[in-house]
């Protein structure tokens, strides 16, 4: 049973530690947190991917097949949503940007006495964007001309342009963390955050549909459970044959 009142006070305990952070340790917990979602709805993408690409797990994704298809799909765009969060150009915005502008300043800071290493921190994240430019560009002109705005030229003639490759995605999303955690080492006395309010995560672990297909693939395999349609029973004829002729 979940605590409530627990819950409730890490979550004021939390809050109340914010405020006493400095505003450079606060824009970069921001934008950790920004990796952080995008980084778990491109994991919740890659997962369901999976489940659909599985021999054993495929027949049952295909029992709910819009369902999870379009789960998939609105969690790749909402990761490459928070990826342009992170490279957002504007000076107004939380952003690896902004991050930067406030690293390169920081003798003037209340972390002055980390000048020094907080600059080539700085310089650090700027190779980051560098290194990742030709992601980083199609990142923005996915997240500005299809999912934002869906231009006609853009629907039509420049696909390949705003291709976002999950592969090239997961590898920048790695490289943020290990960036931004390079910058909390810098800064012991700023541990990285809890998140402020808990998630699915911190309530039933990270099992994504393991757990789920785990259950229905002993369901859907047994012979003791009756299929709800003849659609259904015909795909479970089809998918045990599969597996059968596989071992």
């Amino acid at each position: 049973m979940v605590d409530v009142s627990r819950i409730e006070a890490e979550i004021t305990a939390e809050e109340d530690r914010e405020r006493r952070r400095p505003r450079l340790v606060r824009v970069l917990d921001q934008v950790m947190v920004l990796r952080n979602r995008g980084s778990q709805h491109l994991r919740a993408w890659e997962h369901t991917r999976g489940a659909f690409g599985s021999p054993v797990d495929g027949p049952l994704m295909v029992l709910a097949a819009w369902y999870f298809s379009l789960s998939a799909s609105a969690n790749l765009d909402v990761a490459i949503l928070y990826a342009a969060k992170l490279v957002e150009r504007r000076s107004d915005s939380i952003s690896l940007r902004l991050l930067t502008n406030l690293l390169a300043k920081a003798e003037t800071s209340e972390l002055s006495d980390r000048g020094p290493e907080l600059r080539r921190a700085s310089r650090s994240l700027e190779g980051l964007v560098e290194e990742h430019a030709e992601t980083i560009e199609r990142i923005r002109l996915r997240r500005n001309k299809r999912i934002a705005h869906l231009e006609v030229k853009a629907q039509l003639d420049e696909l390949d342009e705003m291709n976002v490759d999950g592969t090239d995605l997961r590898t920048f999303f790695q490289s943020a963390q290990s960036a931004l955690g390079a910058l909390y080492a810098i800064l012991p006395d700023y541990p990285i955050p809890k998140e402020p309010y808990p998630g699915a995560e911190d309530l039933f672990g990270r099992e994504d549909l393991t757990d789920l297909l785990h259950f229905a693939r002993e369901a859907y395999y047994s012979n003791e459970v009756g299929s709800p349609s003849d659609l259904v029973e015909r795909t479970r004829v089809l998918a045990k044959m599969r597996v059968v002729r596989s071992e």
